[in-house]
């Protein structure tokens, strides 16, 4: 349970930051020219939010929901344990649980790509006002800064979210190895225990 509200409150933090970077969308678009992969990285970006948006809203109220009604069954009386077992162990809210877990796993990837894509818009876009004020050769250096700064930034988040979805993985790989280990053991437990009746009878 301590688990949950602590999962619930990441999700949360990530659903704000989530909804105050979809905030930060510009209104000017420029489908055509040199700047048409601008506007769609910058769509892509902003439907990447959204998603995030989508995936730690369901994680945080799973898991906020499942914590309180766990903890109010269990607080009901003499059967509010059995009550709460049930209420967990129903095959409803295992498969919620499942998603609330995808959910807290995944955004944090795509919010890092996410990111990644909107923060390239920005320092390829920064101070474009001003640059068209220069004179020519003065503009073309600073163009050229920003789109080295832009593609370095982009690169820079692709790594990170490369790092988070390998530690995903790794975590998902290990839990069901260890997951089937433990069914192992316990099925060769209970032959041996079989067998052992058996012997002896």
């Amino acid at each position: 349970l301590a688990a949950f509200e602590a999962l619930a409150i990441v999700t949360e933090l990530v659903s704000e930051q989530a909804v105050e970077q979809c905030f930060e969308l510009t209104k000017d678009f420029e489908f055509t020219g040199g700047l048409l992969h601008v506007a769609i990285m910058q769509l892509v970006g902003f439907f990447l939010m959204v998603f995030v948006l989508l995936l730690t809203s369901i994680s945080t109220a799973v898991l906020s929901l499942q914590l309180f009604f766990t903890i109010r069954l269990l607080t009901m009386g003499p059967t509010g344990f059995d009550k709460a077992k049930r209420f967990y162990q129903d095959n409803r809210m295992w498969v919620w649980r499942e998603r609330a877990i995808y959910g807290v796993k995944w955004s944090l990837v795509w919010f890092m790509v996410s990111t990644g894509f909107m923060l390239y818009v920005k320092f390829y876009l920064e101070g474009a006002p001003q640059v068209e004020e220069m004179p020519h050769e003065e503009k073309e250096i600073e163009y050229n800064s920003h789109k080295t700064l832009a593609y370095t930034v982009l690169a820079v988040f692709m790594v990170c979210t490369c790092i988070i979805a390998r530690l995903v993985t790794v975590h998902q790989q290990v839990f069901d190895v260890a997951y089937r280990s433990v069914d192992a053991c316990t099925n060769e437990m209970n032959r041996h225990l079989l067998s052992h009746r058996s012997t002896q009878r």
